[in-house]
């Protein structure tokens, strides 16, 4: 079914029927990888449908490139982070962590898709990035070559050029991609 069609056209009753196939394997899921009780996954799970919801209405979100569960799974994670935060626990979410995208988070099969769509997110995001920076990051993120190569390939002066301009064009891509997985939370 293409929900984000349903949505548009008017037809809410794919709401109900996305919380209904997705509540319990949210609630335990939430339960084992985060030690959300029942009540508090339940609201996350419900506010997560309707961030789902508004992100169609705005057209924020116009396709998937993921599954279903997958793009619901990963807007309930970063609600459960958010209220974690909210609870006084300390749990982080660093940028660093965004361009990490070739190693897996682990062997489950949701942390799998989980993981290809914030690199799918990155990739888009460092695509739109200008040519010097999209090849800095790749150079150092994917290729892993050090700053002093990196000077030489790209023509600047030192490794010290090098490594202001990685840390000028990381910062831009992190914030891309930060602002678009905050849209997934809200």
């Amino acid at each position: 079914m293409d929900y984000i069609k349903e949505i548009k056209s008017g037809n809410e009753t794919v709401l109900v029927e996305l919380y209904k196939l997705y509540r319990n394997e949210f609630l335990n899921w939430s339960l084992i990888k985060y030690k959300i009780n029942k009540e508090d996954g339940k609201d996350i799970f419900q506010d997560t449908v309707i961030a789902f919801y508004n992100n169609v209405k705005s057209e924020t979100l116009t396709h998937l490139t993921s599954d279903i569960k997958t793009y619901l799974f990963t807007i309930g994670k970063f609600k459960i982070i958010n209220f974690q935060k909210k609870q006084q626990r300390s749990v982080t979410f660093s940028d660093f962590d965004l361009l990490k995208v070739n190693e897996p988070i682990n062997n489950e099969m949701l942390d799998k898709e989980e993981n290809e769509f914030i690199k799918d997110t990155v990739k888009k995001y460092l695509n739109e990035q200008c040519e010097d920076c999209k090849k800095v990051l790749e150079l150092y993120y994917f290729k892993d070559l050090d700053m002093k190569t990196i000077a030489l390939e790209m023509g600047y002066k030192n490794a010290d050029v090098a490594k202001k301009k990685k840390y000028e064009c990381f910062k831009k891509l992190a914030e891309m991609v930060r602002k678009n997985l905050t849209v997934l939370v809200f």
